[in-house]
């Protein structure tokens, strides 16, 4: 087993064994899905972060960060809308068409390739998908260029729809995806639900998958809604926990808690180009008590 896939399953292990249980009908005894973001550090054990200040606020069920180059880009659920960080608040770029947005499902995660090809997992009326689209334009009045489907038809469902995604350092592009409230599909390796997919930028099978020409490559999972590679400590984002975890890779079960309770449901967490840490929260998506303000981006610098 490759170096990278004894990382990724290690940090896939981490989140699953905290936080990766499901909002279904039985939500209320169990922890929500949490987002993950991997920070490489030379010390394992998490300090006490420095005051946090708010990066963004009044955003609409957000659900994912991205960064192009140093410019933040936010997907928001229900309105299928990318929004743009600008010096004077959020801004739209584009608005993914076709998003089909109930319960859990509609505009989900997004991630930057390394040509700053923006991909977009969402909900469409025959299941999830992920898009790719060109970004057009300078910071500050960037809109949303061409796109095209890559992998369409994933497992969708009012709950447990998954939809983070990310790319590891072997390039290649992963992607979470729920069991859709079908438990047995998880087991089923000639169902995507419930699994972690693998794929090449350009949607294909890598050669190198454990499932010979199957985009599979982890099976068994409820609801995975976060996923990070390699670094010191992963930082887990919690949503009915209410609280950003952290975890040292060396040792799990050192794992301590940050903002508890502070800001309500955490539906993301992310490393900014500058190396702060970024959490969105998710207090105005239909589950959580909205206060003045929600839903935010704040930003500490970890210690």
């Amino acid at each position: 087993m490759s170096t990278s896939r004894r990382a990724l399953l290690a940090l896939i292990g981490v989140a699953a064994s905290l936080a990766l249980a499901g909002c279904g009908p039985d939500a209320a005894k169990t922890p929500a899905p949490s987002a993950t973001a991997s920070v490489p550090r030379g010390s394992t054990t998490p300090a006490e972060p420095a005051s946090p200040r708010v990066i963004a606020e009044g955003l609409d069920a957000p659900w994912s960060i991205a960064f192009l180059g140093d410019t933040a880009l936010i997907s928001a659920r229900d309105t299928g809308e990318i929004l743009e960080l600008t010096g004077a608040g959020a801004r739209v770029v584009g608005t993914i068409d076709d998003v089909t947005a109930f319960g859990e499902s509609g505009l989900l995660g997004v991630a930057v390739d390394d040509r700053d090809r923006l991909y977009v997992y969402s909900t469409a009326a025959d299941g999830n998908r992920i898009q790719r689209y060109a970004i057009d334009g300078d910071p500050g009045s960037l809109r949303l260029g061409g796109g095209e489907t890559i992998v369409d038809r994933l497992p969708s469902a009012s709950v447990h729809s998954g939809g983070r995604i990310a790319f590891g350092p072997d390039g290649m592009l992963y992607a979470t995806v729920g069991d859709a409230g079908d438990r047995a599909a998880a087991q089923d390796l000639e169902s995507l639900a419930g699994k972690i997919v693998r794929m090449t930028p350009d949607g294909d099978v890598p050669d190198d998958n454990p499932f010979g020409g199957s985009l599979v490559y982890s099976f068994g999972h409820r609801n995975p809604q976060g996923i990070a590679i390699a670094g010191g400590t992963v930082y887990i984002a919690n949503l009915r926990g209410a609280v950003l975890r952290t975890v040292p890779v060396s040792d799990p079960s050192t794992s301590s808690e940050l903002f508890a309770g502070e800001y309500g449901r955490l539906r993301d967490v992310a490393v900014a180009p500058s190396g702060e840490l970024w959490i969105l929260t998710n207090n105005t998506d239909g589950r959580g008590t909205p206060t003045e303000g929600d839903d935010r981006i704040i930003a500490f610098e970890a210690r």
